[in-house]
């Protein structure tokens, strides 16, 4: 009357996260939490010296338990810190990206003419 243990279940089709993020929070356990401008994602490296401010390479599963906060990365995952001069190449780019020129804008744009009601508009006491 021995009891099977539970088996872990996989997931065969895992969410998986490639990108670059920035270290926003790190804990004494050796675990950190990332972001990329829109979502948090909490995961633990060993090894590497990582501090908040930094920008890492991950690309890796992930899960989400019903009690944590964030979503969690696994040991699976390739998780890379970036050198001074990739962050500088990612900065540019993502300055590229949101520099808009508005003056540019203003002049594609089609010009509208101040009219009153036209004809075709008016009501017939008009």
């Amino acid at each position: 009357m021995t009891e099977e243990k539970k088996q872990i279940k996989k997931n065969l089709n895992p969410l998986v996260v490639k990108g670059i993020f920035f270290v926003t929070a790190v804990f004494d356990d050796k675990r950190y939490v990332v972001s990329n401008g829109l979502s948090f994602l909490q995961f633990a490296k060993e090894g590497e010296d990582v501090k908040k401010g930094d920008y890492l390479r991950i690309h890796g599963p992930v899960y989400q338990r019903k009690d944590a906060a964030n979503p969690i990365i696994t040991g699976e995952a390739i998780v890379e810190k970036l050198t001074e001069e990739e962050v500088e190449k990612h900065k540019e780019a993502i300055n590229k990206m949101f520099d808009s020129n508005p003056k540019a804008e203003k002049k594609s744009a089609p010009k509208k003419k101040a009219t009153s009601k036209s004809d075709e508009h008016k009501m017939p006491w008009e």
